[in-house]
C-alpha cells in the first residue's frame, strides 16, 4: 500500500480540528488564570473554573510544553507562546525552592503548598524548558535546565545512573521518573544538539536494559525496592500497558538520535501491550494487566491510548502497514470517546469497563498526552502523503 494511502486511513482532519479550532482556544483562554497567573490545575466538565484548586508544578511545566508546541507549529503563535511565557514567569515566581529545585505543590495564588521536590515533577520542567526554549530560543529557558540538572546531579543522583525519586525519599523505586527523564534528555538534545544530554539519556537506556526491561517475560517492571529488586505482588506484578507504549516512542527516538538499536525491545513491549492490555470489547488499552496477561485494572484512561496512537504511529512511520488500521483505531477511539464531550475541547479522563466516565473533572494534565499523540499523527501523516 503506498505512503498517500496508508496516511488517508488516519483521522487527520478531525485530529487537526480538534487540535487547533477546538481544544486550543479554550486552553488559551479558560485554561489560563486570570487571577494568580499560570496555568488552571483543571476544568469543571462544563468547561468552566473551579475555585481554590491546587497547582501541580508538574501541570504547569506540561502546559508550557503544549502552549510552545503549538507556537512551533504556527497555531495562534503570539498568544501561545505569550502563555507558554505566563507558565515559565508563574513557576519561576512561586515554585523555585530555596535549596534548589523546585516544590511540588502550589495554592492557586502561588503559595507553597507541599514543599517536597519530585524527581517526577523536574523531568517535566527539563521539558518544558526544551520546547520553550525552541520556541522562544531565550537563553534562560536553558539556564533553567541547567540549574535543575544542577539540582539533580547533587541531590537526587545516585551511583548507579538513577536518581532518587523525591526529596525527602519516599520508596518504592520506579522505573516511571526515570523514563520521563528519558524524554527529557531527548528533547533537550533536540533543542540544542548538546551531546552532554544525549550522553544523560545513554545512563536513562542502561537502567531500561539492564533494570527495567524484564527480557525474559517481555515486560517493563514498575516498581522495586531500593537494591532495584522487583517488588513482589501484589506490586510487582503491575504492568502497565500504557507505559509499555510510552517506552516504544521513546525507544525509537532514541535508536534515531543515537544509532543504537532498540527494536527487539520494541517489538517485545508493542506486542504485550497489544495481545494483553486491551479491553475485549473495544479494543482499548486498559489501565494495569499482570505479567500473565490477567485483567488488575480493567479501567481504561486516555493517556494510555495516546501512547498506543504513538507506539502505533512509530510502527507504520517504519513501513509496517499493519500499524495503520491500529493507529486509526487509537486515534478515533479518543475522538469518539474520550474527547467527544460538550463543550468541545475537553475529554473525559477515564472509563469503566462498561463505559461509564470515572472522573469528576478535567485534569489539564490530560493535554499534553493529548497533544504530543495528535502532533504525532499529523506529523506522520504529513511524512506519508508525501513519500513516493
Amino acid at each position: 500500500m503506498s505512503g498517500r494511502n496508508l496516511a488517508a486511513a488516519l483521522p487527520v482532519e478531525r485530529v487537526r480540528a480538534w487540535m487547533q479550532d477546538v481544544a486550543l482556544p479554550l486552553w488559551l483562554s479558560t485554561g489560563l488564570d486570570p487571577v494568580h497567573g499560570g496555568f488552571e490545575e483543571a476544568l469543571a466538565l462544563t468547561g468552566a473554573r473551579i475555585p481554590g484548586l491546587a497547582k501541580r508544578v508538574r501541570v504547569q511545566a506540561r502546559q508550557i510544553y503544549v502552549m510552545s508546541h503549538a507556537a512551533l507549529l504556527g497555531w495562534s503563535t503570539d498568544r501561545t507562546l505569550a502563555a507558554a511565557r505566563k507558565g515559565y514567569d508563574f513557576l519561576m515566581a512561586h515554585a523555585v525552592h530555596s535549596e534548589g529545585g523546585f516544590v511540588h505543590l502550589l495554592e492557586p495564588g502561588g503559595a507553597v503548598r507541599d514543599a517536597k521536590r519530585d524527581a517526577y515533577d523536574h523531568a517535566f520542567i527539563l521539558l518544558a524548558m526544551a520546547w520553550f526554549y525552541r520556541a522562544s530560543k531565550e537563553p534562560a529557558a536553558l539556564q533553567c535546565a541547567d540549574r535543575v540538572l544542577g539540582f539533580i546531579d547533587a541531590k537526587l543522583a545516585q551511583a548507579d545512573g538513577s536518581v532518587l525519586e523525591s526529596l525527602p525519599p519516599a520508596p518504592p523505586r520506579r522505573q516511571n521518573p526515570h523514563m520521563h527523564l528519558f524524554e527529557a534528555m531527548l528533547s533537550l538534545y533536540d533543542a540544542t544538539a548538546d551531546q552532554r544530554f544525549l550522553e544523560r539519556a545513554q545512563r536513562i537506556f542502561h537502567l531500561f536494559t539492564t533494570r527495567f526491561f524484564d527480557t525474559k517475560r517481555g515486560v517493563l517492571v514498575e516498581f522495586f525496592d531500593e537494591a532495584w529488586r522487583p517488588l513482589p505482588a501484589p506490586a510487582g506484578d503491575i504492568i502497565e500497558p500504557g507505559h509499555h507504549c510510552e517506552w516504544v516512542w521513546l525507544l525509537d527516538k532514541y535508536e534515531r538520535l543515537s544509532g543504537v538499536e532498540t527494536g527487539r525491545a520494541r517489538r517485545a513491549l508493542i506486542d504485550f501491550a497489544l495481545a494483553h492490555g486491551r479491553d475485549p470489547k473495544t479494543g482499548l488499552l486498559v489501565d494495569e494487566v499482570g505479567p500473565d496477561g490477567r485483567m488488575l485494572k480493567p479501567s481504561m484512561r486516555c493517556w494510555p491510548q495516546t501512547e498506543a496512537l504513538k507506539a502505533t504511529l512509530v510502527f507504520l512511520e517504519r513501513g509496517e502497514d499493519w500499524a495503520a488500521g491500529e493507529a486509526a483505531r487509537f486515534a478515533e477511539g479518543l475522538l469518539d470517546r474520550y474527547c467527544a464531550v460538550t463543550p468541545a475541547g475537553l475529554w473525559q479522563d477515564q472509563f469503566s469497563p462498561d463505559g461509564a466516565p470515572l472522573t469528576q473533572n478535567v485534569p489539564a494534565s490530560t493535554y499534553y498526552h493529548l497533544f504530543l499523540a495528535f502532533a504525532e499523527l499529523l506529523r506522520v501523516a504529513g511524512g506519508l502523503s508525501t513519500a513516493r
